[in-house]
């Protein structure tokens, strides 16, 4: 019995016997077996595929010293399946080649491919070597934008923050083979662009113009079909902006102090409105309001008393950018005669 079976027995193999009466005996020589070795080599086009892309594998199972006809089939020693085919088969004097062709996709990245070469004739079946499928592919998954000092990452859709806060933000992209390259973020104008890796960062103060403006997070990958990308709209929340105005009707001898405001979120609350004599606080009167955001005091058969500077202010609970809660806005008057 040979149980290894290599090149160095491929050749012609006979059996003799003599009889048992002693060695002078004839000699009985059986008839001559050839036996064949069948190496088989599979190759491929490349090194690194390209996964689900437009270049497909090309595999090349090529035998040599084959006795008669090659039957190849194809497995995938990973997933144990076979791979079916209707492949020709090629021939250059005794050894025979097949090509087997596919688009791999992503998942079968680390499967390991064989063939099988079957001689007819001799009823032998030889395994080629093994080859990986070293794969290329883009990340599955959208980027995902994350918030600093914020527990409730991965953002959905909106970033709620205030005028004059710091927001830092990153963008990861995970998955892929290799992983991408770079990534950028373009948050209302202001671009970071990283080459360093899979995560970009960018961070600025927060102004009220960048109101519903969106960041964006994308990214590149060397396959170049890396196209998802991760959207969020910045939400800012600021204190009001206080404007106050007047208007006399000199019919009617009344006056009319507007106080209008705008901010964000728009629930308001209105302080009394504070009547100044140059720098002298002469009194506080109470406004009326007939809008959310519009608060109106009225004074009657008005005198040259109610000349003075008005002051009106709102707050709705966020600091301006001047530290303060309480916004102020005024307006001055002038009535004639003592």
């Amino acid at each position: 019995m040979i149980k290894s079976f290599s090149t160095e027995d491929a050749t012609r193999w006979s059996c003799s016997s003599v009889d048992s009466d002693g060695a002078s005996g004839p000699m009985y020589v059986s008839n001559f077996v050839f036996l064949y070795f069948s190496g088989v080599t599979l190759s491929g086009n490349k090194e690194m595929f390209d996964a689900d892309g437009l270049s497909s594998i090309t595999f090349t199972c090529t035998t040599s010293n084959m006795a008669g006809r090659a039957e190849f089939t194809w497995m995938n020693k990973t997933s144990g399946a076979q791979i079916e085919n209707n492949l020709n088969l090629s021939k250059h004097y005794d050894a025979y080649s097949q090509e087997l062709k596919f688009i791999p996709h992503w998942y079968q990245d680390g499967n390991k491919i064989v063939c099988k070469a079957f001689d007819a004739d001799t009823n032998m079946t030889t395994t080629s070597n093994v080859k990986i499928m070293n794969l290329t592919y883009p990340p599955l998954a959208h980027p995902v934008i994350k918030q600093d000092n914020n527990s409730n990452t991965p953002l959905d859709s909106e970033i709620i923050t205030r005028e004059g806060a710091m927001l830092h933000l990153s963008c990861e992209v995970t998955g892929g083979k290799p992983s991408v390259s770079n990534v950028s973020i373009v948050c209302g104008g202001i671009t970071v662009y990283t080459t360093d890796g899979a995560v970009g960062r960018i961070s600025f103060e927060v102004l009220r113009n960048i109101h519903h403006h969106t960041c964006q997070c994308s990214a590149t990958h060397i396959t170049g079909r890396y196209n998802l990308t991760a959207t969020v709209t910045i939400l800012v929340n600021y204190a009001p902006d206080v404007t106050v105005r007047h208007d006399f009707d000199s019919s009617e001898k009344s006056l009319k102090v507007i106080c209008q405001t705008e901010g964000r979120p728009e629930t308001y609350g209105f302080t009394p409105f504070i009547h100044f004599w140059n720098k002298y606080k002469l009194r506080e009167l109470p406004g009326q309001l007939v809008e959310f955001n519009r608060n109106i005091l009225t004074i009657y058969n008005v005198t040259y008393a109610d000349s003075g500077r008005y002051q009106c202010g709102a707050s709705n609970g966020i600091d301006g950018l001047n530290k303060v809660k309480v916004q102020t806005g005024f307006t001055s008057v002038e009535f004639g005669g003592r």
